[in-house]
């Protein structure tokens, strides 16, 4: 099954607790390259999720 949901808020954290609430097996993110500098200085919303999450996840290039 596929669902979509808009939400606000603080990312990784809101989408974690949207595929608890779905009973989601996987959360698949997409990644905006920014690097081992870029991702050190900003953060990466889709590594958050990597240890966040309960399930499954998959970060795409």
């Amino acid at each position: 099954m596929s669902a979509t949901h808009v939400m606000g808020g603080k990312p990784a954290e809101d989408i974690v607790a949207c595929a608890e609430k779905q009973g989601a097996d996987l959360i698949v993110t997409g990644r905006r390259g920014l690097g081992a500098v870029g991702a050190f200085v900003q953060g990466s919303t889709s590594q958050r999720i990597g240890h966040l999450a309960k399930c499954a996840c998959l970060s795409v290039v």
